[in-house]
This record gives structure tokens, sequence and C-alpha cells, in this order.
């Protein structure tokens, strides 16, 4: 077979071929988002349970998510970008920004619920883990429930009750 004959077919087998590639990958997209949405619903009724482990499992599932989101981004910048490349980052930012919102909910939980050093804890691994400038909002957030705890632990301690006041 000749030269040209060959490339006629691997345009023909390419025609045929990227387009089923692609609808795969939408389709992985859509398992992906799919994915992200149930870890997001159920780390929000964990939390609301006071199931802590729980929601923090939960919340590594979308930190995981967000990190092959990632690689495959990396990959195919590396490769030949495939079209979807901006729908990979639209999702792993929205993934990435979810998972620091549920942090700092889970910190502002344990503040909220009397566990102090958790969430130092928490807000202080938001503030060195998301350091990309989309994330200024959240650390802003973090550093003020860091200032809010520290200002709560100077705070003189409660005064007995005086006068006609019953004790409890």
């Amino acid at each position: 077979m000749t030269r040209p004959h060959l490339r006629l077919r691997l345009r023909i087998v390419s025609a045929l071929i990227l387009p089923l590639l692609l609808s795969a990958c939408g389709a992985e997209l859509s398992v992906i988002r799919m994915n992200l949405d149930r870890h997001a619903r159920d780390f929000r009724d964990h939390l609301e349970a006071g199931l802590v482990h729980a929601a923090t499992e939960d919340n590594r599932e979308i930190e995981a998510i967000a990190a092959e989101l990632g690689l495959a981004m990396a990959k195919s910048v590396e490769d030949t970008p495939l079209p979807d490349y901006d729908q990979d980052r639209d999702l792993y930012v929205t993934a990435t920004r979810l998972a620091a919102e549920n942090w700092l909910a889970l910190a502002r939980h344990y503040a909220a619920n009397g566990r102090p050093r958790e969430a130092r804890a928490t807000y202080r691994m938001i503030l060195d883990g998301y350091t990309a400038p989309r994330h200024r909002p959240i650390r802003v957030q973090a550093t003020e429930g860091l200032r809010e705890l520290h200002a709560l632990e100077r705070r003189p301690p409660a005064e007995p009750a005086k006068g006609n006041v019953p004790p409890h």
C-alpha cells in the first residue's frame, strides 16, 4: 500500500475513533461530577449529624478527585491537549474550592463544639494547603477563624455569679 493510501486510512480511522474517545471523556467527566456532588452532599449530611469522621472521609474523597483531575490535566498538557481540557480545569477548580470550603466548615464546627485544638489544626491546614490565588477568600476566613480562637483563649474566665442569682 502506498503512503497516501495509508494516510487516508489513518485519517478515516482517526475521524471515527476521536469522537468516541471524546464522548468517553465527557461521560467520564459526568461520572466524576456525580461522585463529587455525592461526596459534597454526604459531607454536609455527616457534618450536620455530628459524624465528623465520616465528613472528613468524604472531604478526603473530594480532594482525591481534585488530585486525579490535576494529574489528568498535567498529562493532557504534556501530551496532546484534548478539547475537554477546559472542562477538566473547571471541574478541578470546583473540586478544590469545594474541599477548601468543607475544611472551613469543619473547622467552624470544631470551634462551635468546644474543640479549639482541632479547629486550629484545620484552619492551619487550609492556610498551608490551599495557597492558590483563587483560594484567597477561604484563607482570609481561616485566618479570621484563628484570630477568633486566639481571642477566646485570651478572654479571662467567667466570674462566678454574685448577688441574688442562683447558681446553675
